[in-house]
């Protein structure tokens, strides 16, 4: 068995069953526990060559076949797989909370927190700009790093759904929760991406 060792992370050490969480413009920051299981989604798109690969309308013995056989008739290299375009990595992730010290603290307030991430920033006068990173920058994306598996530096939140237990602690705050996220990496990442994204 190998030993457990820790992740390297600025000045610190994450355990490699911890998750970091953060968004440094933003002020958020929290290393929670990892849950039991972690998926991770990656999607490319592709299609055949010609939209419609029947040979009905070539014309000679492939459309005299066609007729017999009294439907379509495929022509098998027409139906060959080209690629289109590939999504942004996704990483669907549950984080769990407990109160240990206060409901409010270990509870309440870093799901409130972590959620917020996916709202706009309000600029004033009614104008709201990303809540993500921008072009040029990084400073609004979230970074996650799930122990030693993943690591995502440009992450966009695109859902975040919280569930509270009714239990409550005499101040009325919740004794444990849940937050289920959906973070999306900020540009479509190519093999090199991925290698460093893993590594």
């Amino acid at each position: 068995m190998e030993p457990e060792t820790p992740v390297v992370l600025g000045e610190q050490e994450l355990p490699i069953y911890k998750i970091d969480l953060r968004c440094h413009a933003r002020g958020v920051h929290y290393v929670l526990d990892m849950n039991e299981s972690i998926a991770l989604s990656l999607q490319s798109e592709w299609e055949n060559r010609f939209g419609n690969s029947s040979a009905i309308g070539v014309g000679g013995v492939v459309e005299t076949t066609a007729r017999v056989l009294g439907g379509n008739v495929m022509i098998q290299e027409l139906t060959r797989q080209i690629w289109v375009s590939s999504s942004p990595i996704e990483l669907p992730i549950s984080l769990l909370f407990d109160a240990e010290n206060s409901a409010y603290d270990d509870v309440y307030r870093p799901i409130v927190n972590i959620q917020s991430l996916i709202t706009p920033i309000d600029r004033g006068n009614g104008v709201l700009t990303p809540p993500g990173p921008r072009l040029n920058s990084l400073e609004y994306a979230v970074s996650i790093r799930v122990g030693k598996l993943y690591y995502i530096p440009d992450g966009i939140i695109t859902s975040a759904s919280n569930t509270f237990n009714t239990q409550l602690d005499r101040f009325g705050y919740p004794i444990s929760g849940q937050l289920d996220l959906t973070i999306r990496t900020s540009v479509v990442y190519s093999n090199n991406d991925y290698a460093n994204m893993i590594s």
